[in-house]
């Protein structure tokens, strides 16, 4: 049998079950509205710019802005190795190291997006290569960027040489399409 006292507390937990699964479904109905709004937040210094239902292409040293970041990819470089004499990692295909500024616009410190890729002319992505960033002069790896600072730093991928293709700037882990397209 049942006492009241079991009664009680099998309805608090009921309704702390319900109440914390309300807490998640609002989270997600608002993130979803967050990032529908901040679709149309992308800023272009640029003298190209595409229609209304393309995503804009920039090229390098060019500037532009996603959300509360500032971007410029100044150049690329590619290589087979990377590392020095004693410690390194050889390429499979050959590495491709993009030199950028990013620039925090906002009024409080936040992380720099690592959300971007290579798409080749196939649709293929490809990611950063999280072996080698550690050899880079200067890496973006977890880097919390202050308001009204510039970090210059480098992104590597390893990728199929003589690979032709662009950068997608993706405005957070959450979205699945590009905010912003740099050719090389």
């Amino acid at each position: 049998m049942v006492t009241s006292v079991e009664k009680k507390k099998l309805k608090i937990w009921q309704i702390a079950l319900i109440v914390f699964g309300g807490l998640i479904f609002l989270g997600v109905i608002l993130g979803v509205l967050q990032n529908t709004e901040s679709d149309s937040s992308v800023n272009t210094d640029s003298e190209e710019k595409s229609s209304l239902n393309s995503i804009p292409i920039y090229n390098l040293n060019e500037t532009f802005i996603i959300d509360n970041f500032q971007y410029n990819f100044k150049k690329v470089q590619s290589t087979s190795y990377v590392g020095n004499e004693y410690f390194g990692e050889e390429a499979s295909g050959e590495f491709l190291i993009f030199n950028l500024e990013v620039k925090n616009l906002g009024n409080e410190a936040e992380y720099i997006n690592n959300e971007i890729y290579i798409i080749d002319e196939q649709e293929r992505e490809f990611s950063q290569d999280d072996d080698t960033w550690a050899y880079l002069e200067d890496n973006f790896i977890f880097e919390e960027l202050n308001p009204s600072l510039t970090k210059k730093g480098q992104i590597i991928f390893d990728v199929p040489k003589g690979i032709n293709g662009k950068l997608c700037i993706k405005r957070d882990v959450w979205s699945d399409s590009c905010a912003v397209y740099v050719s090389f």
